[in-house]
C-alpha cells in the first residue's frame, strides 16, 4: 500500500511504500471533508453539544421525556440561556442544591430534534451529513461544553461513542486527533481526544516493524485513491 507523505521543506506530496518510509517528512493524519447537505444554526449546534455534555432525558408526569440540563459553570449557564432564547424554546430555570437547573419540555422542537439525532444522548453518524460550515461550528462549540475552552487542545467524555465521533469530526476538519482512555478507580473510564492544530506529524523518529500475516488483504477504491484509517484510537 502507498503512504502519502509531504516534503517538510518544499511541501510537495509524494507516495512511498510502508517499507520505504522517509525519515524527514510530514506524515499526514487528517483530511478536509467537503461535508454533507444539512445546515444548522450556531444555536442549534450549541444546543446539541450542551445536551450531550450536561443533559439528561427525564420523564414528565405523562411518561414523556423532556430534557434537564445542569451546566455547572457560569459561562455555560449564560451560554445555555442565550441558546434557548435564540431557539425560541420555552424553558424553566431553577436554583437547587447550589446549582442551576434548566428544563425544556417534551413539546419543544429543540427537545424533539435532540432526541431524534441523539436517542442515547450521544454524537453519531449524523455528523457526516452536516455541511462544511456546520462542521466548522461544531469544531468550535464542542470545546465550550466538555473541553479545554481556552487552549482548545483537549475534549473529554465518559461516553466512548461520542469520543469516537469527536475524533472523527476533527480528523475530517484538518486536525490531528488521538483518543486516550483514562481509567478512574470507582468510575467509568474517561476518554480524552487530544487535538493538535495541524494535519501531520514528523517522521524523524518513526519505527518500522514487520508483522507476519497469512490471510486476505483487502484494497478499497475511492475517487481520490487515498483513505484515512483509524485504529486503536490513532489515525
Amino acid at each position: 500500500h502507498r503512504c502519502l507523505l509531504q516534503d517538510r521543506k518544499t511541501l510537495r506530496k509524494y507516495n512511498v511504500r510502508a517499507d520505504a518510509f522517509s525519515k524527514d517528512a510530514k506524515h499526514l493524519h487528517a483530511g478536509n471533508y467537503v461535508g454533507g447537505k444539512v445546515k444548522m444554526t450556531e444555536s442549534a449546534v450549541a444546543w446539541l453539544c450542551a445536551v450531550q455534555a450536561d443533559g439528561h432525558y427525564v420523564k414528565d408526569e405523562k411518561g414523556e421525556y423532556g430534557i434537564s440540563i445542569s451546566p455547572g459553570k457560569p459561562r455555560k449557564i449564560a451560554r445555555l440561556r442565550l441558546v434557548l432564547e435564540s431557539l425560541g424554546a420555552k424553558f424553566s430555570e431553577k436554583e437547587r442544591n447550589g446549582g442551576t437547573y434548566f428544563y425544556v419540555g417534551v413539546a419543544e422542537r429543540a427537545v424533539v430534534n435532540a432526541k431524534e439525532l441523539m436517542p442515547d444522548k450521544c454524537f453519531g453518524p449524523w455528523i457526516l451529513g452536516l455541511d462544511r460550515e456546520t462542521l466548522d461550528l461544531f469544531v468550535e462549540e464542542v470545546f465550550f461544553w466538555d473541553g479545554s475552552w481556552t487552549r482548545k487542545r483537549e475534549w473529554g467524555s465518559s461516553d466512548e461513542s461520542s469520543a469516537d465521533w469527536v475524533q472523527i469530526l476533527f480528523t475530517l476538519s484538518g486536525f490531528r486527533a488521538n483518543k486516550v482512555r483514562q481509567e478512574i478507580e470507582g468510575c467509568r473510564d474517561h476518554f480524552r481526544i487530544r487535538i493538535t492544530p495541524r494535519d501531520y506529524s514528523l517522521t524523524a523518529n518513526h519505527s518500522r516493524v514487520q508483522v507476519p500475516w497469512d490471510g486476505d488483504v483487502y484494497c478499497l477504491r475511492v475517487p481520490s485513491s487515498y483513505i484515512i484509517i483509524r485504529r486503536n484510537g490513532k489515525v
